[in-house]
């Protein structure tokens, strides 16, 4: 399970029982990371704030012409995006943390989503990629 968002990303629906999971795309909040300055809050906040700005773009992220593609972004396509909140963190454990969230992505991608992760540090990359441990190769952007 999932923390729900008080607002989900561009006001798609929202899924946090990973184990029910039916999307095509999910997006998941990771917002934490391993600290190692004192002063980082800003990045723990990264899900809540892109979630509260990506409004303005739902209209052009679910439908809209895409001029790099030269068309509509989904092409007419039936495509289930969801919002599957924020993997929950505990300052105090930071491996079962990290452990949670390596085991959110594998539940997502072993329903057959395509998961977007947002959050905090620099550090979040590493339980992600580790969740493709079955599934490589993969790409970083």
């Amino acid at each position: 399970m999932t923390v729900p968002p008080e607002k989900s990303y561009i006001g798609v629906p929202v899924v946090t029982d990973l184990e029910t999971l039916q999307a095509d795309i999910a997006f998941l909040g990771v917002p934490y990371g391993i600290p190692y300055a004192m002063d980082e809050p800003a990045t723990h906040n990264a899900p809540r704030y892109l979630r509260e700005k990506s409004s303005r773009f739902r209209r052009s992220l679910l439908g809209g012409y895409n001029f790099d593609f030269g068309g509509e972004l989904l092409d007419g396509r039936e495509v289930r995006i969801v919002d599957c909140g924020d993997v929950p963190g505990d300052p105090m454990d930071l491996r079962a943390t990290v452990n949670r969230a390596t085991e959110a992505v594998r539940k997502i991608l072993s329903c057959g989503a395509v998961p977007i992760v947002f959050g905090g540090t620099d550090s979040i990359p590493i339980p992600v990629v580790r969740a493709y441990e079955d599934y490589g190769p993969i790409v970083v952007v």
